[in-house]
């Protein structure tokens, strides 16, 4: 058998990840079905969504699927995701 290629590691970094409340979860379904988390985190300008970027947190992967700009400052951003 063969190896599966690990994915390069972008950064280590701090993030909050919440699960996502009832009203949220009616608002991201509008944009985004299916949303499970949202992910806090200072602003980066290298995470998009035309690569396959997630977030690992203690095994758990979060598929990131909406990107938020908060309130448009470039200050931090709101990651819509799917555990799994």
């Amino acid at each position: 058998g063969g190896t599966t290629p690990t994915p390069p590691l972008l950064a280590n970094i701090w993030v909050r990840i919440q699960p996502v409340s009832g009203n949220q979860r009616l608002q991201l379904e509008a944009i985004q079905s299916n949303v499970s988390h949202v992910i806090e985190m200072r602003y980066r300008d290298d995470i998009d969504l035309s690569n396959e970027n997630w977030i690992e947190y203690n095994g758990r992967r979060f598929n990131i699927h909406y990107i938020i700009n908060q309130d448009e400052e470039s200050a931090y951003i709101e990651l819509a995701a799917t555990e799994g």
